[in-house]
C-alpha cells in the first residue's frame, strides 16, 4: 500500500496497491486525512509532501515544516540530519 498525496481542495492522503513506498493501516490513514484537516489548506500540500517523503505524522511534519520556516528543501534536510543523529543513538 503506498501513501500518496493527492492535490486540490479538501486534500488528503489515499492509498494504492502498490507495495513500494512507505506502508501505513487503513486505520492510520484515516488519522492521518481527519489530523490534515486541521491543517491551513494552503499548507495543507507541504505538509503531504513532508509525510510522504519522511513517513512523519501530521503533527511532525507541520513542526518540522514551522521550525524550517515552511521551506520544504529545509525541512527534509533537517529531518535526514535529526534522523542520522537517531539512528545512531537509538541503534548505533
Amino acid at each position: 500500500m503506498l501513501v500518496q498525496a493527492v492535490k486540490g481542495e479538501g486534500s488528503t492522503l489515499s492509498t494504492s496497491g502498490h507495495s513500494s513506498g512507505p506502508r501505513i493501516s487503513p486505520q492510520g490513514l484515516a488519522q492521518m486525512n481527519q489530523d490534515l484537516l486541521a491543517v491551513d489548506e494552503r499548507q495543507r500540500p507541504f505538509v503531504m509532501q513532508i509525510c510522504q517523503r519522511t513517513s512523519l505524522n501530521v503533527k511532525y511534519a507541520v513542526d518540522c515544516l514551522q521550525n524550517n520556516g515552511w521551506d520544504e528543501e529545509r525541512a527534509i534536510a533537517n529531518f535526514e540530519q535529526v534522523k542520522v543523529c537517531l539512528d545512531i543513538i537509538c541503534f548505533g
